[in-house]
């Protein structure tokens, strides 16, 4: 069986980028999504035979509180931990958090086919919670926002930190999707 993990799995179905493999016989996925709303809905979109679910944010090592502030957004795709300027939140709400690398230690994870990351500009926190020496993600797809989130990046690109942080991790960068809208998608490799 191949396995994919979904980071940012919303209900499962809008703009999902598993759902079509849970339909094979091929893949087992790992589906996280920090928003409880999103979350019930995802727990009923999705099968509870080929997936494991994830209640909860996705944070870097160096996180060490057990919950964060999430934001939520009358449109459930655009909520997240960075509360960005241009964007307007229903209400901040705190949620549990952890470590990707926690769940796959506790899914006894050690190689995933397919990760899709897309968790509204705090991609590079979550990518920081990944031990790429105890796992290796064949392909991984990251989203990034086209504006950059300058107050965490230290004024560089949110692109320009995920492809140095990748490269640091001995991924390389073998795709960028654009979509024409505000984002695009890198797909690294391992090199």
């Amino acid at each position: 069986m191949k396995l994919y993990v979904e980071a940012g799995a919303l209900d499962g179905v809008y703009q999902s980028c598993t759902q079509h493999l849970e339909h094979t016989n091929e893949w087992i996925g790992i589906l996280v999504e920090p928003n409880p709303i999103s979350y019930n809905d995802l727990l009923n979109n999705r099968s509870a035979s080929t997936n494991k679910f994830f209640n909860c944010a996705l944070v870097s090592f160096e996180h060490k509180d057990s919950y964060i502030n999430f934001h939520t957004h009358y449109h459930g795709a655009m909520g997240g931990v960075l509360k960005r300027e241009d964007t307007s939140y229903n209400e901040t709400i705190q949620v549990s958090c952890r470590t990707l690398q926690s769940i796959f230690d506790e899914t006894t994870t050690t190689f995933v086919d397919k990760m899709f990351l897309d968790v509204e500009g705090y991609e590079l926190e979550v990518l920081k919670g990944i031990d790429f020496t105890k796992t290796t993600i064949e392909e991984l797809e990251v989203e990034v926002h086209a504006k950059s989130i300058q107050h965490y990046l230290d004024n560089i690109s949110e692109k320009e930190a995920i492809l140095h942080y990748m490269k640091s991790q001995n991924y390389v960068c073998s795709e960028e999707k654009n979509d024409n809208s505000m984002n695009a998608k890198l797909v690294f490799k391992p090199a």
